[in-house]
């Protein structure tokens, strides 16, 4: 099989360049060889293998955007118990008032693979050492392994509240945030020792099990990536990276009902919307801590210039922001990202690199295939 591959998307923008890579040639690939009858589902699954057979540790979500993403519509994703996309509509206001979100690309470049020992690897240490300790101490018995890797918050939440009926998932998620604090007291940092001792762990155990080596996610998956370069830190922060991913999905859940029943009018739809990643911009700061001054500046001035709210996208430690807007609304965001952060920072800059690196788009549908015959493009 022979192809040419092109594309727009900015590598190390946040923006998932390589799952639109890989997504586009899995398709292919399918396409050629007559494989057109897997799922949507399969498709994802076989993807997360292809970029992790690379090399590449990553998750399902961009894979899944790439797939289950349609014109007009977010996408509500799931991986437990099973991987699904829900296709979520947003509301049409008329004219100008229909959303929009604007793209900026902060130009620094997130590469996962060099700061992974100090950021993107040791997040996922972290939050799962977390769970693993949350279970010992609340006694809710061992958790499922993922690959040998250790559990999820997710399953920790579900068992803390298994016989509570009547709680909705975004009130499981707040209450079990208060409870998190009477085990990680303080600061809830911990130094490598600490952590050992909390698990019942010898540190060689400890290092084997949770810092050489990252988890597949899914029992079709290698087992697991081998990693040349133990994660680095002086204290795991397990409060912070707990308090993000309780409140992260405690914040999905309420985007998704906002979006499931909107307001008749977007006085007040979109500011609850934009309300919502503003509050997780602050939380990937200063609990996940996987922002950067660059990120923070621009999510400051997009709001500034009218953004209803704006968040990192992607990993972070760079790439890029998105923008909650609307198309009335977009230009001026656009404007002002432009006039106080790229003319100052990068003031020869063409029209053309700015068009690639800053822009505004609406929810677009995933990968496609086009047929060009006799009829045309179909």
């Amino acid at each position: 099989m022979k192809c040419l591959v092109d594309g727009t998307v900015p590598t190390g923008s946040g923006l998932s360049s390589s799952a639109a890579l890989v997504v586009s040639s899995l398709i292919s690939s399918l396409l050629s060889s007559q494989h057109t009858t897997l799922s949507k589902r399969k498709i994802v699954e076989l993807a997360m293998i292809s970029e992790r057979n690379v090399g590449v540790n990553s998750g399902g979500m961009d894979q899944a955007a790439s797939v289950f993403g349609e014109k007009g519509k977010a996408v509500f994703v799931e991986f437990a118990p099973n991987l699904q996309g829900t296709s979520v509509q947003f509301p049409s206001f008329g004219a100008g008032r229909d959303v929009s979100f604007v793209i900026a690309n902060s130009l620094v470049n997130a590469d996962k693979h060099d700061t992974a020992p100090e950021n993107y690897n040791l997040r996922v240490v972290e939050t799962t050492v977390s769970a693993e300790i949350l279970a010992r101490q609340l006694r809710l018995g061992a958790l499922k392994s993922r690959d040998g890797f250790g559990g999820t918050l997710q399953e920790v939440v579900a068992k803390y509240f298994d016989e509570e009926a009547g709680l909705s998932e975004e009130d499981k998620l707040d209450k079990f945030g208060r409870v998190v604090t009477t085990v990680f007291k303080g600061e809830g940092e911990y130094s490598q020792t600490e952590l050992a001792e909390m698990m019942g762990l010898s540190e060689k155990e400890l290092v084997e099990i949770y810092m050489t080596r990252f988890p597949s996610n899914h029992p079709s998956l290698p087992l697991h990536v081998n990693i040349n370069d133990l994660v680095r830190t002086a204290k795991f922060k397990l409060l912070k990276r707990t308090r993000h991913v309780l409140s992260e999905a405690r914040r999905v859940y309420l985007f998704h009902h906002l979006l499931d029943a909107p307001l008749p009018s977007p006085c007040g739809f979109y500011e609850k919307l934009g309300a919502l990643m503003n509050a997780s911009q602050s939380s990937c700061r200063d609990d996940l801590e996987c922002s950067c001054p660059e990120l923070d500046n621009l999510t400051e001035i997009a709001r500034k210039y009218g953004a209803y709210g704006a968040r990192l996208t992607g990993a972070g430690w760079g790439g890029a922001i998105v923008a909650l807007t609307t198309k009335d609304g977009a230009d001026a965001v656009v404007r002002g990202l432009i006039k106080e952060y790229y003319q100052p920072k990068f003031p020869d800059m063409t029209a053309e690199e700015l068009d690639k690196t800053i822009f505004a788009t609406q929810p677009g549908s995933g990968a496609l295939v086009y047929v060009v015959g006799k009829k045309g493009i179909q």
